[in-house]
């Protein structure tokens, strides 16, 4: 209820300023800093986002806050442990959750289950690898922690519709 309430007075302030700059561009030549046109420009675009936002219910109640509270924390765990091997009730402890809410949460903000949130970003990863290094796709798949190759193979073919070889032959930077 607090982050509303800050979100609220956060969006009545930006919009006192919008008066004041309006008012003074109306005046005769009103000089303003640089600096407060700028200050000005960020409220302007934080005022479209959050109508945008608005739009969207994003921030219709507060449980939606919540949720992006909890998606911050998500992404920071799963980006930065996505190489070890991480499961629901590693990431409900870290959020302080049952396991069954922290399902409930992740398939909210991700419309997905936890387990293809965190493959999509070992196959970012791993798509960089197979571009960007001379790695075997074995190394890759051993160091990005997968179950084993068949379903790593599955998984990149389904998303990307080739195999990890094709991949790396497509688009690797070593040619």
């Amino acid at each position: 209820q607090g982050k509303l309430q800050d979100l609220r007075g956060r969006i009545r302030r930006i919009r006192r300023r919008r008066r004041i700059i309006y008012n003074a561009n109306q005046g005769i030549g009103a000089c303003l800093s640089p600096g407060f046109y700028a200050e000005i420009i960020q409220s302007n675009l934080i005022l479209t986002f959050l109508y945008l936002l608005e739009q969207l219910n994003i921030y219709s109640d507060t449980t939606s806050l919540v949720a992006n509270d909890y998606a911050l924390q998500i992404d920071n765990v799963i980006h930065s442990r996505f190489t070890e091997k991480l499961t629901l009730s590693d990431l409900a402890k870290t959020l302080n959750l049952s396991t069954v809410h922290t399902a409930r949460v992740v398939k909210k903000i991700y419309g997905t289950s936890f387990s293809d949130v965190l493959n999509n970003q070992r196959l970012l990863v791993a798509t960089t690898l197979l571009k960007n290094t001379k790695k075997s796709v074995e190394s890759i798949i051993e160091d990005l922690n997968f179950l084993n190759q068949n379903y790593f193979f599955a998984l990149f073919k389904k998303k990307y519709g080739i195999s990890p070889l094709q991949y790396r032959k497509k688009y690797s930077t070593y040619k």
